[in-house]
């Protein structure tokens, strides 16, 4: 049976189609995220890298919660949901990974898949940080020591911008 998404029912692609549209705010028709939307073809898991590739989307090995992460391993590849990132390692959310017709959650690597950022689905959750050490130095600069991270992009540099006092230049 092919499910209102455009999938084969209870395979990894229709599980995972559900996914982005809740993702996306869609519980019923009209749905954001289907086989055929914006002129493309998602098809089998396999494919799903080439066609996000083609649909502008971003394709990377960064992964970030609500990204789609795909391999093509297999006899048709395989698609889950990123919904925890930890240090090296991924949790997904995903169906028929070992048995037909089952839900489960698992954490592997992050080099196990590649990801797909569908636009409007990441959280986008702010960078934070902490300043550890303040010095001022010889000739009017200060040195800036401490951490920071940017949850949607975690092993990935992220650029700061520190403010003494006022606006940039100031």
């Amino acid at each position: 049976m092919i499910d209102p998404w455009g999938f084969y029912n209870r395979n990894c692609t229709s599980f995972t189609a559900w996914r982005m549209n809740q993702l996306l705010g869609r519980t019923s028709a009209p749905w954001a995220f289907t086989n055929g939307m914006n002129g493309g073809w998602w098809g089998h898991a396999n494919t799903w890298d080439d066609n996000a590739r083609q649909l502008g989307y971003i394709v990377d090995g960064t992964p970030s919660v609500g990204a789609i992460a795909q391999t093509d391993g297999g006899t048709f590849g395989h698609v889950a949901v990123v919904i925890s990132i930890g240090a090296g390692v991924v949790t997904v959310e995903e169906y028929n990974a070992n048995l037909t017709g089952t839900y489960g959650q698992r954490t592997v690597s992050t080099g196990t898949f590649r990801y797909i950022h569908v636009p409007g689905v990441n959280p986008g959750i702010d960078p934070f940080g902490a300043v550890d050490r303040v010095v001022g130095a010889v000739g009017g600069f200060i040195s800036v020591q401490g951490w920071a991270i940017d949850p949607d992009a975690p092993t990935t540099s992220t650029t700061m911008h520190i403010y003494v006092d006022g606006p940039a230049g100031s």
